[in-house]
């Protein structure tokens, strides 16, 4: 079953270490389309999973390593009686959303992405403009070079696009796009996850800005 564990425990957590946080353990927001609603400012709290999440791990002189399992699922959800405030950027089909990171927060949570991409770009002040794009294709998926091209056009510099994460899986890969704010400046990680043997499996995890 879930646990509930305390948001501004677990965001303290990841402030600790976001690098060793993000490469071990996943974070995530479902949502489903957005009907009216836009990018938010609100509380959340959040689950952590029953299931294991595995890492890959390099053996001495990087041969020889494989898959470890030591890491949780954690499961973000906006909820205005949470113990912390994080900034939350959902999505549409055939639609784009943007917002602009600063200091009202020190978090933040982009949807969960099965097909979309997404952009950040370093702004004045410290801030951090962020956007999540759905393009629809005519075979009725998402167009990787067309969401692409409008990040690019709109000058979003850094991207986790359609490709990094889709591709794996047997093409049923995840993106995870997460922010955190240490000492006044924003992290932006972006994780490409898949399920295999009945585990999450972290593919990659990188650091956008």
């Amino acid at each position: 079953m879930p646990e509930d564990v305390d948001a501004q425990q677990f965001l303290t957590q990841i402030q600790n270490n976001p690098d060793t946080f993000f490469s071990r353990n996943t974070v995530y927001w479902m949502c489903a389309p957005s009907a009216a609603g836009g990018p938010s400012l609100s509380n959340f709290r959040v689950r952590r999973h029953d299931s294991q999440v595995e890492h890959y791990s390099s053996g001495m002189l990087g041969l020889f390593g494989g898959w470890t399992a030591g890491g949780h699922s954690y499961e973000v959800v906006p909820d205005g009686a949470g113990a912390a405030q994080g900034y939350f950027l959902p999505w549409k089909e055939d639609s784009g959303y943007s917002t602009v990171l600063e200091g009202q927060a020190g978090f933040f949570m982009n949807a969960m992405m099965d097909g979309c991409s997404f952009g950040c770009v370093a702004g004045p002040n410290n801030s951090v403009k962020v956007a999540h794009h759905n393009i629809q294709g005519a075979d009725g998926g998402t167009d990787h070079q067309a969401m692409t091209g409008t990040l690019s056009a709109f000058g979003y510099r850094h991207s986790f696009a359609r490709n990094d994460y889709r591709t794996l899986g047997n093409g049923q890969g995840y993106g995870f796009v997460t922010g955190v704010r240490i000492g006044g400046t924003w992290r932006i990680y972006a994780q490409a996850v898949y399920f295999a043997q009945g585990r999450e499996r972290i593919a990659s995890c990188r650091r956008l800005l």
